[in-house]
């Protein structure tokens, strides 16, 4: 049994390690993406649940990260501190400012409007049919997020994809887990045969 528990440990750790490995700088460049806050952005951001951007700002700040959301300014009249010919005050067009938001705050914002989509109704106070449009809300989210930032959009694809063994390794983990417990040995010839040692 001892041979097999030392062959499902290293499996498992050097696909954890494979999967991180791939995916990290796919995040990375995500995190630093900055993107303007445009109409589409927007749109979604407005019909998130109402304490999700807080939310966001909450998980960032406990992970001792930046949540950085600007504000878009309109264009306005400013005088120049001149006067024309009749004395009336010289104006210039101060341009507006398009906000800017960080790949890194949108992933916080997608993780507090997941908590609210798939946390327990009894920590998030979110009725089953919140949760159930927190849900599309959230699908409609990721897909604009992996327009914006398709970095963000390869780390999750590449990050699934590799997935695939790390769930393979845990699954061998975990059989043999149960073989090693009392009762569990009467089992070991089938599971040896699978593995290719009977």
């Amino acid at each position: 049994m001892t041979g097999v528990q030392t062959c499902a440990l290293p499996i498992f750790k050097a696909a954890i390690e494979a999967r991180r490995t791939a995916s990290k700088p796919l995040y990375e460049a995500a995190d630093k993406a900055v993107v303007p806050i445009d109409t589409e952005l927007v749109n979604v951001i407005s019909r998130m649940p109402e304490g999700t951007l807080a939310a966001a700002a909450n998980i960032a700040k406990m992970e001792g990260r930046p949540f950085i959301m600007g504000k878009t300014t309109p264009a306005k009249m400013v005088e120049t501190g001149m006067l024309d010919a009749a004395g009336k005050p010289i104006m210039r067009e101060v341009p507006g400012q398009t906000a800017e938001i960080t790949g890194e705050s949108l992933h916080y914002i997608k993780r507090a409007l997941g908590d609210i989509a798939y946390g327990p109704t009894a920590t998030t106070g979110a009725g089953r049919d919140t949760q159930l449009a927190a849900r599309k809300l959230l699908d409609d989210y990721i897909k604009v997020f992996e327009t914006k930032v398709p970095e963000y959009g390869q780390a999750r694809a590449t990050f699934s994809t590799l997935s695939a063994p790390v769930n393979q390794a845990q699954v061998l983990k975990e059989m043999v887990s149960v073989l090693e417990k009392p009762g569990g040995g009467e089992r070991i010839g089938p599971f040896l045969n699978v593995l290719g040692r009977g």
